[in-house]
């Protein structure tokens, strides 16, 4: 079964675990993550955990903002919103599991966070554990 996870901002970090009857399972959704600006459908690859800076950084899209004034040239990024998406799959099995918890270990401030579509939550603090 594919599942489709998506969010805005940037995350640091998703963990999808498992938990049945005999044992508990974790899924660590790392990596296979991709990026764009809204508005934008070209997607880069991400590296999660990570920011949306250092992703620009390493597609080429923008110039090291620690040399010179170049962070200057980077500002407008804040103003913007950023989608990063992940494909994943869990077996059918998993799906009868007593509990299923996808664990949030750092979104961004404002975050929205979809799987296959739904909204599961609105974040607007970095600092809460979501789960």
């Amino acid at each position: 079964m594919l599942h489709f996870l998506r969010f805005l901002p940037p995350l640091l970090m998703f963990t999808l675990l498992v938990v049945q009857a005999v044992a508990q399972k974790t899924l660590y959704l790392n990596d296979q993550w991709t990026f764009n600006q809204v508005g934008n459908s070209q997607k880069h690859p991400a590296t999660v955990p990570g920011n949306v800076q250092y992703d620009m950084l390493n597609a080429g899209l923008i110039k090291d903002p620690f040399l010179g004034l170049n962070e200057h040239d980077i500002a407008w990024m804040e103003q913007e919103d950023w989608l990063y998406e992940k494909k994943f799959s869990i077996l059918p099995s998993d799906l009868k599991s007593e509990e299923i918890f996808l664990n949030l270990d750092g979104l961004d401030t404002y975050a929205d966070v979809y799987l296959n579509g739904k909204l599961l939550l609105h974040s607007d603090n970095m600092f809460v554990h979501w789960r």
